[in-house]
């Protein structure tokens, strides 16, 4: 479970126990106190937590399952990062995790880049501007 402000402090996104995410808009906020979208939960992919970029114009979802999500501030998929071969033994040679990622963050100051980390015990640096134009990973896996 989590909860998680834009920079802003504009919209708030939220995490919890039924598995949905929940998207609020303090702007446009009515009396009945509701999110503005809820995102259902998938079957065997419950989030764990969503940030915002710096410019929070986007979302790393983590949690659930080997694949992190980037998503637009309103809750659309944009980029679903790669599993990684689970026959590869080491760990460095596959390009996305094979557990369960159990965290990410974003860089400080640069939003084309995040981090995961993962139960297969690595941390993996993301470059999405390489993962929109459909190239493989830029930067090596730690």
């Amino acid at each position: 479970m989590s909860v998680e402000f834009d920079h802003g402090a504009s919209r708030m996104v939220t995490t919890g126990g039924d598995f949905s995410i929940k998207l609020w808009d303090f702007a446009n906020m009515t009396s009945a106190f509701e999110p503005f979208r809820t995102l259902d939960p998938i079957p065997g992919d419950p989030p764990r937590s969503v940030v915002f970029n710096k410019s929070s114009t986007l979302m790393l979802r983590s949690g659930g399952n080997s694949k992190p999500k980037i998503m637009t501030r309103d809750g659309r998929v944009e980029i679903e990062f790669i599993k990684g071969d689970m026959y590869i033994t080491d760990a460095k040679y596959t390009k996305g995790h094979i557990g369960i990622v159990t965290s990410g963050e974003w860089h400080p100051i640069q939003d084309n880049l995040c981090m995961t980390s993962s139960l297969d015990s690595t941390i993996r640096l993301w470059d999405i501007t390489a993962q929109k134009v459909g190239l493989s990973q830029l930067l090596p896996s730690v």
